[in-house]
């Protein structure tokens, strides 16, 4: 009797730490709200704005007033919940609304159930869009991570941009999906891909080493200076990468891989080497009076002083990156456009550059600082207890060149983020002040506040479906135009007509 006693007071005690919610330890707050919200936590946002009332550069003077006539009072409050249940797990609401000085005027819910998007509320009347959804990411672990909420997002943002781009069977498959898919893939999968890539990886390196030539210089101060230079035409760049296809077209491993997170209309159009002919009339058609350049300078130990590399893209764009140091600079050119972009500094020092960037025969020009203090987490005692906390502020300052249409600006975001400090399960705060302002006064200040609370219940959508993805382009516009009407009248508190006509004034 004793052993079994003091066996099961070890069994209690082991059970303890779980039962009281682990301790804070190297969590810091994002990555604790992220998995709070994946534990069934609810997230409860609230955003609120104000303005200055002289109009900003990029705003019409006269138009500024009427736009902005509604802000006050108005809250844009939400709610996110994600269920970890059996029988409703992945299932997944938000519900967002608008507020004039604390009582609701319009709702919007989004929820998540299996493969669909169901999106609700006043200002679709009885309808309920469906929409295509990808749950798989928040479905791996116990907890979702920062990164997989965020991939999550974009994967369904992918989704939702081929059905409003009114994407159809048939289409050419978006290959932006594929890089977003591989991205967001699993560990052992991505591993597994990169050490079938180490094949090409040392293909291409071998091919730069055979087009690259090797000499020898005398730097300002005397100094020897290796310089490795590599020039390619397009039809060598075309050839190489042709060869580079057939190798792909062969390896059956890493096309076993790839079809793993591929759909059957991805895997036709780029895994099938019945494709590769097409690709093939690509390349052949690369402009041959164009070239890739590398220069690599060296110091005699082989430490790598500066890189210089430019190479023409699709479209009939240029682009070149250089690099020495802590110094980098960008230039871009299109057809009828450039954009040049030095910066130099680093993450704890700050950054600084300039910018330019000319459209026909304008150009916008200047420079600019960016600072930022991303604070520590620390422990704080008050008289409400002990409090977790972390705080952060990035600053961005602009300043135009001489005779520039646009004013000195500022753009700071002062980051607040804290928490009890005896266990994980506390609910846990994060708030950003952001504030804009130019050198005459003009500003525009917005507060958000994020926060973990209790679960709450799932509603129910309500109403007629109607299927974005094969809906008449007509029908999607209509919607739409009705949606942001219903909203511009809770804005403003005015009749939409009344609306129109101020601003047609």
């Amino acid at each position: 009797m004793i052993k079994r006693l003091f066996c099961l007071l070890l069994c209690l005690l082991a059970l303890a730490p779980a039962a009281r919610g682990e301790t804070l330890g190297d969590i810091d707050i994002p990555t604790l709200i992220a998995r709070q919200v994946s534990a069934k936590s609810t997230l409860r946002m609230q955003l609120t704005a104000e303005v200055s009332e002289k109009a900003p550069f990029f705003a019409d003077a006269a138009l500024w007033p009427v736009l902005t006539s509604g802000l006050p009072g108005l809250t844009l409050e939400g709610s996110y919940v994600f269920s970890r249940a059996g029988q409703t797990l992945g299932d997944t609401q938000l519900a967002l609304r608008l507020k004039r000085n604390g009582e609701t005027r319009s709702t919007l819910r989004l929820n998540g159930r299996e493969q669909q998007w169901q999106i609700w509320g006043d200002a679709l009347e009885d309808n309920v869009l469906i929409l295509p959804r990808d749950t798989e990411l928040l479905l791996r672990g116990r907890y979702v991570s920062l990164a997989q909420w965020m991939g999550a997002i974009l994967r369904n943002g992918a989704l939702l941009k081929q059905v409003m781009e009114g994407a159809r069977a048939g289409d050419w498959p978006d290959p932006g999906l594929i890089a977003l898919e591989s991205a967001t893939a699993e560990e052992a999968w991505r591993q597994a891909v990169d050490k079938e890539i180490e094949k090409y990886t040392a293909q291409i390196s071998a091919w730069m080493q055979g087009k690259a030539t090797l000499r020898v210089e005398r730097s300002e101060n005397g100094e020897s200076v290796t310089v490795s230079e590599l020039r390619a035409s397009m039809a060598d760049c075309g050839a190489e990468a042709l060869a580079l296809l057939r190798m792909f077209y062969a390896d059956e491993a890493l096309l076993a891989l790839l079809r793993q997170h591929m759909t059957r209309e991805q895997e036709e159009a780029y895994l099938e080497d019945g494709m590769l002919p097409l690709f093939e009339e690509a390349l052949q058609a690369a402009a041959e009076d164009k070239e890739l350049v590398l220069l690599r300078r060296y110091t005699a130990d082989g430490q790598l002083l500066d890189m210089q590399i430019s190479m023409p893209l699709a479209g009939d764009v240029a682009c070149a990156v250089t690099a020495a140091g802590n110094a980098y600079t960008l230039w871009v050119e299109w057809p009828g456009r450039t954009l040049t972009l030095t910066a130099q500094g680093d993450m704890l020092t700050g950054w600084q550059g300039a910018f330019s960037w000319t459209a026909g025969e304008r150009t916008l020009s200047g420079s600019y600082q960016l600072v930022g203090t991303q604070g520590q987490s620390y422990n704080d005692e008050d008289a409400s207890g002990r409090t977790h906390r972390q705080d952060s502020l990035y600053t961005l300052m602009i300043i135009p060149d001489a005779g520039m249409p646009f004013p000195a600006q500022t753009l700071t975001a002062q980051i607040n983020a804290w928490t009890a400090t005896d266990t994980t399960r506390t609910p846990a705060y994060w708030n950003v002040d952001m504030n804009w302002q130019q050198a005459d006064g003009a500003y525009i200040h917005a507060l958000l506040r994020l926060r973990t609370d209790s679960t709450i219940h799932q509603t129910e959508a309500e109403g007629n479906p109607i299927e974005l993805a094969t809906a008449p382009e007509s029908l999607r516009a209509a919607i739409l135009q009705q949606a942001l009407l219903h909203w511009m009248g809770v804005i403003w508190d005015e009749s939409i007509d009344s609306i129109k006509n101020t601003m047609l004034q």
